[in-house]
């Protein structure tokens, strides 16, 4: 598994002629407390591909997973309906900013692998309003296995989606800080009567119907630190739960229909074996640790806790509680806990 990246993240200039319009009543408030993410998981020269997008939200500006915050009542053909689940939220985010074809996004094919826990002291309210008072911001983390065609989209807060392969994730999150690359910030009126500021890569065409240029600011071409954590998380429990299925020791309907789908997937017994090693690898993964050796011990542990308190004392900001099938919506199984060394 330890290989040399060929392909690193990068925020090159995607073309342009070819965007799926997905735009939406769906993009406008009230919104959730609660976010869901997809890590869409796909195995390439025997080594695993995570697709990401870049966040062009102006204070963010770096890649993550695709998602965002669910709808709190989705407008149907004019009429007020049931507030969106978090698979459902998920399968329309993955649309929304990877445009992949929504006949291959039903709720059903995101499995339920973990929900993150994060205290935030900055964080938007239900009209997406920036607001200070710390709060436990909840993110449903699914995955979807197995290869699909990557769109660009005309979203307005995401960019530029691509696969990347995971140890080009790792390597540029270790070398790569700030880009050399600058973002020109907007002013740009959204649905509801509100205006949102939306960077654009330099020498491309602003915004229509922009209201202001406001300045210039370098993006971030690495996988933000705790998006990193989730993928590290959830692949080391997609690793170890694969090694159950093939054990018969799993018995959810959900659990065996998602490894089902993976073992079928390969041509061959030789592919099978291949992707036993890929599990295998993945299942020994310790995430906290692997966190630190890419990112630094000091960015490591300023994800994963508080800064007001220091060595054992100090207040876990960040975790991840296992769901799988079995678990889904009831008591998670297990919950990560951080072995980064604090100083």
């Amino acid at each position: 598994m330890e290989q040399e990246a060929e392909v690193v993240i990068s925020s090159t200039v995607a073309p342009r002629h070819d965007v799926l319009h997905v735009r939406s009543k769906r993009d406008e408030p009230p919104l959730t407390d609660w976010c869901a993410r997809g890590i869409l998981v796909k195995i390439e020269n025997g080594e695993p591909h995570i697709a990401l997008v870049f966040d062009k939200d102006a204070g963010k500006l770096f890649w993550c997973l695709p998602g965002g915050r669910g709808k709190m009542r989705m407008l149907v053909t004019g009429k007020k309906t049931k507030d969106e689940t978090p698979r459902e939220t998920v399968a329309e985010e993955v649309y929304e900013e990877c445009g992949v074809d929504k006949e291959r996004l039903s709720p059903d094919v995101f499995y339920p692998v973990s929900i993150s826990k994060e205290e935030k002291e900055w964080h938007r309210d239900e009209n997406d309003e920036k607001t200070c008072g710390f709060l436990t911001i909840v993110q449903h983390i699914f995955a979807r296995w197995g290869d699909v065609p990557l769109r660009q989209t005309d979203d307005i807060d995401s960019d530029d989606s691509q696969w990347f392969s995971l140890s080009a994730i790792l390597k540029d999150a270790e070398e790569k800080r700030e880009t050399k690359h600058y973002y020109e910030i907007y002013d740009v009126p959204i649905p509801g009567g509100r205006n949102k500021q939306i960077a654009i890569r330099e020498g491309e065409s602003p915004p229509p119907l922009y209201t202001a240029f406001l300045r210039k600011k370098k993006g971030r071409d690495i996988l933000c630190v705790s998006h990193l954590f989730m993928v590290l998380s959830s692949l080391q429990f997609i690793g170890v739960e694969f090694e159950k299925y093939v054990r018969g020791e799993l018995t959810d309907e959900d659990d065996c229909a998602f490894f089902g789908e993976m073992a079928r997937g390969t041509a061959s017994g030789d592919d099978f074996y291949a992707l036993a090693d890929v599990m295998e690898w993945l299942s020994r993964i310790v995430p906290e640790e692997m966190l630190a050796r890419t990112v630094g011990e000091d960015a490591a542990t300023n994800c994963l806790f508080h800064s007001e308190r220091e060595g054992e004392n100090r207040k876990r900001k960040l975790s991840v509680s296992f769901l799988g099938g079995a678990g889904y919506f009831q008591k998670p199984k297990a919950e990560v806990t951080a072995t980064v060394a604090v100083t």
